[in-house]
């Protein structure tokens, strides 16, 4: 028959619990703190950071991308992602993308456009990472978006004007000018022989 405890071991036992429970308290509050970094990470950002799950619900979404699309959190949370912020001419080719993401357990890389509240598209460069439980099966996937609207419109107008070069430029002997509204903005050399001048001294002069 075993003894009873002594006070002084009752005691020891006590404190030990009471060691043990600051030690679990200390480990909860490190880990919550963790966690609020991390989300204050993510909202702070300059980028856009979404989280969807295997049903294709939004889950999360930072205030960033938030704050350009026009929404609050409650009105985007649980929603369905294709269907509210995807263009429908895009939802088919995205919902392939969401499919191989799941299917072939690695990040992604693609653009694709999204619509703001009032229907405006932004252009989005995305990298997609899919989460996996211990099991391998999905649980959901992440994207870091950039907004590159204004970098493709910049490239789309550097084409273009290095288009009109080639098209000054070859092929041709005339004197050639190109104005918009009547306010020159390029001309070729043959032009600039012609008249005599440069290219500083005609720009935005009327043609």
């Amino acid at each position: 028959m075993s003894s009873k405890p002594t006070y002084e071991e009752l005691e020891q036992r006590i404190k030990g619990l009471g060691k043990l429970e600051a030690e679990h308290l200390r480990a909860d509050e490190a880990l919550k703190a963790e966690k609020e970094f991390a989300t204050s990470l993510i909202d702070n950002a300059p980028t856009f950071f979404v989280a969807i799950d295997a049903q294709g619900k939004t889950t999360m979404m930072n205030q960033h991308m938030l704050t350009e699309l026009g929404y609050k959190a409650d009105e985007v949370v649980g929603k369905d992602y294709l269907s509210k912020f995807i263009p429908e001419r895009e939802r088919d080719t995205l919902a392939s993308v969401f499919k191989r993401l799941t299917a072939e357990h690695k990040p992604t890389f693609n653009e694709n456009h999204i619509l703001s509240k009032n229907g405006q598209e932004f252009l989005v460069e995305w990298h997609g990472i899919p989460v996996f439980d211990i099991n391998r099966e999905f649980q959901y996937f992440y994207g870091i978006g950039i907004n590159i609207t204004e970098r493709k419109k910049m490239e789309e107008a550097l084409r273009e004007s290095e288009e009109r070069y080639r098209y000054l430029s070859t092929g041709t002997f005339e004197a050639i000018v190109l104005h918009d509204k009547g306010k020159i903005i390029e001309a070729n050399e043959q032009y600039y022989e012609l008249f005599g001048y440069n290219p500083e001294e005609l720009a935005g002069k009327d043609a």
